[in-house]
């Protein structure tokens, strides 16, 4: 309605909306989109809350110094802190923390997001607030306040899965779940994930949720479906868990121990047609020293990669999209189908050039003022 009556400026103001709401979904590839499309027309006192949305959708932008406006100095202040997620910086990054809060006083939602963020990204932090404690302590998977776009790293190699989140064990603590960028901010921990030819799995994914449950561990109920995503039953998935107990012990080696206690269980869901008895392991991690691992019920799937790659180049064809990808053409020809045919982007055709393009819905390009 703004666009069709001439009035840029709520125009603008429904986009970023629309671009908020786009990373509170999960799907900072379209809030990219938007906000890109608003960089591009949109008068430079709206660059601050520009710049905030496009660096918590995992987007980058130059700084601009020209203005100093509390959207301006949030911002600048949001972009020191995620470059203060380096090696040896946990000094650095509670400075730029300091100086986040300060800055991100002046709106309710900007000091939600920020307290969450500095939880999200320090898992050294003593408080965590209400709204990040499910996902902090590993019972969701889904980040909150669409938090999902800080994780990607931009200078991250395409070609490789790698894990949005790693948990924090530590020796006679419950495990605590943080984003990737605060990797950095950890120095005394072993880093446990096999070599580089191979991409982190249910190994990790299992000592993670062990390290998240603290030394009393979980049934085996609760540990098999929190990594497999189903319900365990025995006679079928006995030598599975079997299986991933061995590969975590390996992995694990001197850092701890894997604990397996044999409970009598009378629930009927454990009885198999093999067996008249019903039993159930107790599943526990006793570290010896703190550790990190990633947890893959994070992990950012192929097709969303392939969607932000979209949303950051524009309309591009299949072959292009793998090389920007450094995929192999045929997956990448795959997920766009697949998403053609739910409806995530479009195809154009110029001859015998084939492009594919984000498809959002409700988003119209934005005009000049």
């Amino acid at each position: 309605m703004a666009q069709d009556e001439s009035l840029p400026h709520q125009e603008y103001l429904a986009n970023m909306v629309l671009a908020r709401l786009r990373r509170y979904s999960g799907r900072p590839h379209l809030a990219l989109h938007i906000l890109a499309a608003l960089d591009r027309v949109a008068p430079a006192y709206w660059s601050g809350w520009i710049g905030w949305e496009t660096l918590l959708s995992g987007g980058t932008r130059p700084e601009s110094d020209d203005l100093d406006v509390p959207s301006t100095r949030a911002a600048r202040a949001l972009r020191g802190l995620l470059e203060a997620c380096r090696p040896g910086a946990l000094p650095a990054f509670n400075e730029a923390r300091a100086r986040l809060h300060a800055a991100a006083a002046v709106w309710p939602a900007l000091r939600a997001e920020t307290a969450a963020l500095i939880v999200a990204l320090n898992p050294f932090e003593p408080e965590v607030p209400a709204p990040m404690q499910a996902w902090c302590s590993g019972e969701t998977p889904v980040i909150p306040f669409g938090l999902y776009g800080v994780s990607i790293s931009p200078s991250a190699d395409p070609q490789v899965e790698t894990a949005t989140a790693y948990v924090l064990g530590t020796p006679g603590k419950r495990g605590r779940r943080f984003l990737v960028p605060g990797l950095e901010l950890i120095q005394d921990a072993r880093v446990l994930t096999r070599d580089a030819a191979h991409t982190p799995g249910r190994t990790e994914t299992g000592l993670a949720a062990l390290a998240l449950a603290g030394e009393l561990g979980e049934t085996r109920d609760t540990f098999f479906r929190r990594v497999y995503g189903f319900r365990f039953v025995a006679y079928r998935h006995r030598a599975v868990l079997d299986t991933l107990c061995h590969r975590m012990r390996s992995l694990l080696g001197e850092a701890g121990e894997i604990r397996r206690e044999e409970v009598e269980s009378t629930n009927d869901s454990e009885k198999d047609p093999e067996s008249e008895g019903a039993s159930s392991n107790a599943i526990s991690l006793t570290l010896r020293q703190a550790i990190v691992v990633p947890d893959l019920r994070c992990l950012l799937p192929t097709a969303d990669r392939v969607l932000r790659a979209l949303a950051v180049v524009g309309p591009t064809s299949a072959s292009a999209a793998a090389e920007s990808l450094r995929m192999p053409l045929r997956t990448i020809q795959a997920v766009l189908q697949q998403l053609v045919a739910d409806g995530a982007c479009t195809v154009e055709r110029d001859g015998r050039r084939v492009a594919y393009r984000v498809q959002d819905t409700t988003f119209t390009e934005v005009t000049a003022a």
